[in-house]
């Protein structure tokens, strides 16, 4: 089974373990998921001190037999059947009066609480084999809600196959600098597996679109795809979905509004939630202003995209075509003022060398006539 991390820390609570009858030992087994690292080398847990208290000194699900940090995000999940048809059965179990029961068990109110967690879960108590991704989850941005709050689109998870890739990278490198610093080794988790499994070393895999609901008369409404500033909707566009899109393999933003335009516009296909609604406003202004927008960016980003600023691209743009245009002309000016600058310090080099080996050459031809002036006058008879 293949699961991929949330936002989140774990925040399981102890009674879900005694229910399960799953005993958690006492000493610190690991730091977060970092399986790889031996704690002494870690030197995060003072367990010879005798102050050490268990209790008040380690992470929860830093102990023994407890679910590995970080909290999982079950928008995907790639399930081999037949190796988890039990955990299948218990996670179903786990979502029965869910909320009720094993849900606030596994999560304690946490965010995304519902049934997040319930199927690394079951797994887990079933000693059955999972992994999840340690690449952490990107926000692509966004979209300003009903609250006014800038928001994130979707939840960006990443392939798992690269992903590991990355990971045993990553524990090559913490062997190799506690086997070259020795004692001086220090330990430092972000810097191995947040830093260490960039989204620039990654390929997303997901899109996990929360939040707005693919609705396109509720987004048409609601002004979700324009630019708001100061409480004020503007006359621009923006991307919900980032634009970071190059790096995968599919534009999926514009792809989702081409296939509106297909269902709803061309094969007028019926869909009861969406009776009453005005598909003429829809379909001959909204859609192709949309589309229009879409791919016109979609040529811009590709064209001007950079790979190394993942942050900057999920970020994305207010102003898509004017910000990058400005910042393609404000690089170009400075390359322009950098070569003018290279070139002029390169004509003064030259002509510098050029008087120099002038004047040598001067220094050289008076030099040769003093000398054979002097040549002369030793030669001239006497009178």
């Amino acid at each position: 089974m293949l699961a991929w991390p949330d936002f989140w820390r774990r925040t399981t609570s102890p009674v879900y373990y005694q229910i399960a009858g799953i005993n958690v030992t006492d000493e610190p087994v690991r730091h977060l998921n970092d399986v790889f690292t031996e704690i002494e080398k870690m030197h995060l847990f003072k367990t010879d001190d005798p102050n050490f208290n268990v209790k008040k000194d380690v992470s929860f699900h830093d102990r023994g037999n407890t679910l590995i940090d970080w909290s999982s995000e079950s928008g995907q999940l790639l399930v081999n059947k037949d190796i988890h048809f039990k955990t299948l059965l218990l996670a179903f179990y786990y979502n029965r009066d869910g909320p009720f029961g094993y849900h606030p068990l596994l999560s304690q109110g946490g965010a995304g609480e519902g049934d997040k967690e319930t199927f690394v879960a079951a797994a887990s108590r079933l000693n059955l084999p999972y992994y999840q991704v340690y690449k952490k989850s990107d926000g692509a941005y966004g979209f300003w809600n009903l609250l006014n709050t800038f928001e994130h689109g979707a939840i960006i998870q990443y392939d798992p196959v690269k992903d590991s890739e990355n990971v045993v990278k990553a524990a090559k490198r913490i062997k190799k600098d506690i086997k070259e610093q020795g004692d001086q080794f220090v330990y430092d988790y972000s810097r191995y597996f947040i830093e260490g499994i960039r989204a620039e070393d990654s390929k997303p895999l997901f899109y996990h679109c929360h939040d707005p609901k693919f609705d396109p008369y509720l987004i048409r409404e609601r002004s979700i795809m324009f630019v708001r500033e100061h409480g004020k909707t503007l006359e621009r566009r923006r991307r919900v979905l980032g634009e970071d899109f190059p790096r995968g393999d599919v534009d999926l933003e514009l792809n989702l509004w081409e296939i509106a335009d297909d269902y709803l516009c061309r094969q007028k296909l019926h869909f009861s939630i969406f009776d009453g609604k005005d598909t003429d406003i829809l379909c001959k202004e909204y859609i192709p202003e949309q589309l229009d927008f879409l791919r016109k960016s979609h040529e811009y980003i590709v064209k001007h995209y950079n790979p190394d600023t993942s942050r900057a691209n999920l970020d994305g743009s207010n102003d898509i075509f004017g910000e990058k245009k400005e910042a393609e002309e404000e690089a170009e000016a400075t390359r322009l003022e950098s070569e003018a600058l290279q070139q002029a310090e390169e004509e003064a080099e030259a002509l510098a060398n050029e008087e120099a080996e002038a004047l040598e050459q001067v220094k050289a031809a008076s030099a040769a006539a003093e000398k054979k002036a002097e040549e002369g006058a030793d030669q001239a008879p006497e009178h």
